[in-house]
C-alpha cells in the first residue's frame, strides 16, 4: 500500500509575505479614498462651528464658508477617487430630477433678472451645494450618522454658550445691547448658534430612545442623556423660541412616534413637564411670557422680532416682479427700494431696528425663493417637494422588506421613521422662520441629510451579490477621470473665490478701521488714506458684488475733502446694493457739492429708512439744511422741543 505524501505547508517565508501582504490590504482598505471623503465631510461639519478669523470684516460667517466648501468639495473629489466611483447616479437620480430644476430656475432668474453680480456668487455657492449633494446621495449615507458628525460641534459650541451665560468666557465683544445676542460661542450670530445645537440633539434623543426600548448599558444611557441635556441648556441660554420651539416639536414627535412602551412615555411626559416648569420659573421664563402677550395682543412684529420686515418686502417683491422674480440672490439689492416704496405706501416696519435696518435675508425661505425667482420657481420648487415627499414616503413609509429578524428590523425602521419625521418638521420650521440654506453653518449639515434621505441609502436599484468590485487605477474608465478633474477643478475654483472675498474682507476691516480710528482722534490723515485707496479699489474688483467697499472708497474722499470724487463711489454703492448708510452719506456729497435740493431728497430718504440718522443731522455741516430735512418728519420735530408742524 502506498503511502500519500503529505502536503507540505507553506514557509516561514510565505507566511511572513502572506501577512505582510494582508496588513498592506488592511492598510489600504482603511485607507480607502472613500473613508477619507467622509472624514473629510465628517471635519466639513465640525470645523466652521470652531473657525474665526478676527483680522477680517467678516470673522464669522465668511471663514466658515471657504472652510465647509473646501473640505466638501473635497469629499467629492475622494468619491470620485473611490472603487465604487462618483458618477453612479441611478442611486440618486431623485435628487437629479430635484437639483436639475431647482439649479435651472436659479440660474434663469439670476441671468434674467437686474442684478447679475449678486446671482453670480449665490449661484456658485447653491450649485457647490447642489453637487455635493448629489455626490453623497450616491453613497448609503444614513441620517443618524450625518446627525453624529454634528454631536461635537453642537457640545462644544454649548459648552461655549454656558461660559458667555454666566460670565466665564467672553472673547468677543459683538457691541450689541441685548445680553442674549452674545450668546453664541464662536459661531457670531445667536440664532445660527442655537439652529446649530438644534441637530444633535435629534441624534441624542434618538439613541436614547432605542437604549430604553431595548435594554441596552445603563452607561450609554446615561452618556447620551446627558448629551442631550447639555445641548438642550445651551439651546435654552440663547433664548431663541424659534430653536426652542423646533426642539420641543421634534421631541415629542420622537417620543410619540417611537416604538416603546407606554410606561416609558408617561415617564417622558412627566420628565417634560418637569423641564417646561422648570423654563417657566427661570429667566427664560419671563421671554416666554412677553412673547405669549405679543401673541394675544396680535403684535407680530414684536412677536417675530422684526421678521415680518424681510416677509413684507419678500412679498412686495414677488408682487412687482412676478414671472421670474428679482433674480437669484438678488434680495439685499432689493430690500431698500421694497422697504422706501412699502414706506412711502403708509406701511410700518419694525421700530426697534434702529442702526440695523437693511436685511440680507427675508428670514423665510420659502418667501425668499419666491421673491428671487417669482411664481414660476414657486412651481418648481413644489413639483420638487412633491417629488422628495413621494421619495420619503417610499423609503420610509412603505411595508419593510421582510429580514432575518422580522420584529428587529420592524423596530429600527419604525425608530428611524420617527427620526425623519422630527427632522422634516425641524427643516420647516427652520426655513419658516430662518435662512438655513443660506448660511455654510447649518447648509452643509441639512444638504447631508437631504442626501441621506433621498439618495442611495434606500435606493430601489438592487446591485448582484457580485456586481461590486474593487476597481483598480487600470481599470479606471474615461467618465470617472472626468468626475474627479470637474470635482478637483471646483474645489481650486472655490478656494481662488474664498481667497478673494478673505483678502477683500481684510482689506475691509482696515479701511473701516482705520476711518474709525481718525474720527476718534478727530484728525484726518491724507496721506494714510490715499495709501489705502488703491488696495480698496483692487478689492472691489475682485468682490464686485459687496457693496461695502465702494462705500469705503466714497467715505475716504469724503474725508479728503473730494466731494467729487465721493460721488461716483456713492453712486457705485448704490447700484450694488443701496443701503440707508450709503443713501445718507451720498446726500453729504451733494452738500458739499452745492446741489442743495438733491442733497435735502437724499437725506430724507435716509432718515425715513434708519432713524438712526437724525441724530447725525446735529452737526454743524447739516446746519444749512437739517430744519428742511426735519421739516419732513413732524412727529420728530415735536419729540426734539420744536413746535409742531402742521399735520
Amino acid at each position: 500500500m502506498v503511502k500519500k505524501r503529505r502536503k507540505k505547508g507553506p514557509s516561514g517565508k510565505q507566511r511572513r509575505a502572506r501577512s505582510g501582504a494582508k496588513r498592506k490590504r488592511s492598510l489600504v482598505r482603511r485607507l480607502s479614498f472613500e473613508r477619507l471623503a467622509t472624514w473629510c465631510a465628517a471635519l466639513g461639519l465640525l470645523l466652521p462651528s470652531l473657525v474665526v478669523l478676527p483680522g477680517i470684516a467678516d470673522e464669522f460667517r465668511l471663514p466658515k464658508l471657504a472652510v465647509a466648501e473646501a473640505l466638501m468639495l473635497l469629499s467629492v473629489g475622494l468619491l470620485g477617487l473611490s472603487s465604487a466611483g462618483l458618477l453612479e447616479w441611478r442611486k440618486s437620480r431623485t435628487l437629479l430630477l430635484i437639483a436639475g430644476p431647482l439649479f435651472g430656475i436659479a440660474a434663469l432668474s439670476a441671468l434674467l433678472g437686474p442684478h447679475p453680480m449678486h446671482g453670480r456668487i449665490a449661484l456658485w455657492n447653491f450649485g457647490a451645494a447642489l453637487i455635493v449633494m448629489l455626490a453623497w446621495g450616491t453613497r448609503s449615507l444614513k441620517v443618524e450618522r450625518v446627525l453624529g458628525w454634528t454631536l461635537l460641534p453642537g457640545v462644544v459650541t454649548a459648552v461655549l454658550v454656558l461660559l458667555q451665560r454666566f460670565d466665564l468666557w467672553r472673547p468677543f465683544d459683538l457691541s450689541v445691547s441685548l445680553e442674549r445676542i452674545q450668546m453664541t460661542g464662536l459661531i457670531g450670530n445667536v440664532g445660527e448658534a442655537a439652529m446649530f445645537m438644534s441637530l444633535p440633539v435629534s441624534v441624542c434623543i434618538h439613541r436614547s430612545l432605542r437604549r430604553v426600548a431595548t435594554g441596552g448599558s445603563r452607561r450609554a444611557l446615561g452618556f447620551w442623556v446627558v448629551t442631550g441635556l447639555l445641548l438642550i441648556a445651551g439651546i435654552l441660554a440663547t433664548e431663541t423660541a424659534t430653536a426652542i420651539g423646533a426642539v420641543v416639536l421634534c421631541a415629542m414627535v420622537q417620543c410619540l412616534s417611537a416604538p416603546i412602551s407606554r410606561k416609558v412615555r408617561v415617564g417622558l411626559v412627566v420628565a417634560a413637564v418637569v423641564l417646561l416648569v422648570g423654563v417657566l420659573l427661570s429667566p427664560l421664563g419671563g421671554r416666554v411670557k412677553e412673547k405669549g402677550g405679543f401673541l394675544v395682543q396680535g403684535q407680530i412684529d414684536e412677536l417675530t422680532t422684526g421678521r415680518t420686515d424681510g416677509w413684507k418686502a419678500a412679498a412686495y417683491m414677488l408682487q412687482e416682479r412676478p414671472v421670474l422674480g428679482i433674480g437669484f440672490g438678488g434680495f439685499i439689492a432689493e430690500f431698500t427700494p421694497a422697504k422706501e416704496a412699502l414706506v412711502e405706501a403708509g406701511g410700518s416696519f419694525f421700530q426697534r431696528h434702529v442702526g440695523k435696518s437693511t436685511f440680507s435675508n427675508a428670514h423665510n425661505e420659502f418667501l425668499e425663493w419666491s421673491a428671487e425667482t417669482g411664481w414660476l420657481g414657486m412651481l418648481v420648487l413644489l413639483a420638487c417637494l412633491f417629488v422628495a415627499a413621494k421619495t420619503i414616503r417610499s423609503h420610509y413609509f412603505e411595508s419593510p422588506a421582510t429580514s432575518v429578524d422580522e420584529r428587529e428590523s420592524d423596530f429600527e425602521v419604525r425608530l428611524e421613521r420617527s427620526l425623519v419625521i422630527a427632522l422634516l418638521l425641524a427643516l420647516v420650521t427652520a426655513c419658516a422662520t430662518y435662512f438655513p440654506f443660506r448660511t455654510a453653518l447649518l447648509a452643509y449639515p441639512w444638504v447631508l441629510l437631504i442626501a441621506a434621505m433621498l439618495g442611495g441609502q434606500k435606493a430601489e436599484i438592487a446591485e448582484a451579490p457580485n456586481a461590486e468590485k474593487v476597481a483598480g487605477p487600470g481599470s479606471w474608465s474615461g467618465p470617472r477621470w472626468a468626475g474627479v478633474a470637474v470635482a478637483l477643478m471646483l474645489l481650486m475654483w472655490s478656494m481662488a473665490v474664498s481667497q478673494r472675498r478673505l483678502r477683500a474682507s481684510s482689506m475691509l476691516l482696515l479701511a473701516e478701521s482705520t476711518a474709525t480710528s481718525m474720527a476718534q482722534q478727530g484728525r484726518v490723515y491724507p496721506t494714510v488714506l490715499k495709501s489705502l485707496l488703491a488696495p480698496l479699489e483692487r478689492a472691489g474688483e475682485s468682490t464686485p458684488w459687496d457693496e461695502r467697499i465702494p462705500l469705503a472708497i466714497a467715505g475716504y474722499h469724503l474725508l479728503l475733502r473730494e466731494p467729487e470724487l465721493a460721488e461716483p463711489w456713492y453712486q457705485k454703492s448704490l447700484d450694488i446694493a443701496p443701503r440707508p448708510e450709503t443713501i445718507f452719506n451720498m446726500g453729504r456729497a451733494l452738500l458739499q457739492l452745492g446741489r442743495r435740493d438733491e442733497a435735502v431728497a437724499m437725506l430724507v430718504r435716509g432718515v425715513r429708512l434708519d432713524r438712526l440718522r437724525r441724530r447725525v443731522l446735529d452737526r454743524g455741516e447739516f446746519d444749512s439744511v437739517r430744519d428742511e430735512v426735519m421739516g419732513h418728519f413732524p412727529a420728530a420735530r415735536s419729540r426734539r422741543g420744536r413746535p409742531r408742524a402742521n399735520q
